[in-house]
C-alpha cells in the first residue's frame, strides 16, 4: 500500500522530513516521488497487536488498565492479553503473536512496558518480530528515557558498600595490629 509522507508521519509518530530522509536511507522498501514532487512510501500491511500481561488473576483489573492506556493510544485494534507469569513461555497470546510474526507477517505489538511482553528474552522476541518486517512499541519507552538508571544506581550503591566497608575492613585489621604491637 502506497502512503504519504503525512499519513505515515502519524503512524510512525515523526515528522514527515523524518519519513523522507528514512524513505532515502532504505528504511522503507520502496519510495517514488510523484511528478508533483510529493514522497508515496510503499509500506507493508502491517497487523497492530495491542497485548497485556499480569502475572495472576489477582492482578486481573490491571489487565483492564493496560487495556485502556493501549486502546486509547491504539481504538480500534486487536488487543491480546495473558495471565500468566513473565517468565511461563507457553502463554497463548504469545504464542499467537510469534506464530504471526514467524509466518512472515508484519506485526506492530504495543505494550505499555517492555516486562509486560517478557521479562527474560525480550531481545529474542524483538529480534524475530523485526525479522518479518515488523516492531514492538513500549508505551513506557520514552518515559523510561527520562528515568534515572536503575542499574546505575545499583553500581553506585554497591561500589559505595564495598568502598566503606573495605576501609572499616582495613581500619579494623589497623587498629588489631596497632594493639598487638602494644
Amino acid at each position: 500500500m502506497w502512503l504519504s509522507t503525512t499519513k505515515l508521519a502519524k503512524i510512525e509518530g515523526v515528522t514527515t522530513q523524518t519519513i523522507r530522509e528514512w524513505a532515502k536511507a532504505g528504511k522503507y522498501e520502496e519510495y517514488k516521488i510523484t511528478k508533483g514532487g510529493h514522497f508515496r512510501i510503499r509500506v507493508k500491511n502491517e497487523r497492530r497487536i495491542c497485548y497485556a500481561r499480569v502475572s495472576s488473576k489477582k492482578q486481573e483489573t490491571s489487565i483492564e488498565t493496560q487495556k485502556q492506556i493501549l486502546l486509547e493510544k491504539y481504538p480500534e485494534t486487536e488487543f491480546i492479553y495473558d495471565i500468566a507469569s513473565a517468565f511461563n513461555f507457553q502463554r497463548k497470546g504469545l504464542k499467537t503473536i510469534l506464530e504471526l510474526a514467524m509466518s512472515g507477517n508484519a506485526i506492530h505489538i504495543v505494550v505499555t512496558s517492555q516486562d509486560r511482553l517478557a521479562r527474560s528474552g525480550f531481545e529474542l522476541f524483538r529480534w524475530i518480530i523485526e525479522f518479518s518486517g515488523g516492531r514492538i512499541e513500549s508505551l513506557e519507552e520514552s518515559i523510561e528515557a527520562e528515568k534515572f538508571n536503575t542499574k546505575e544506581l545499583i553500581g553506585f550503591i554497591t561500589s559505595f558498600c564495598n568502598s566503606y566497608y573495605g576501609k572499616r575492613s582495613a581500619q579494623r585489621r589497623k587498629n588489631i595490629k596497632d594493639l598487638q604491637e602494644n
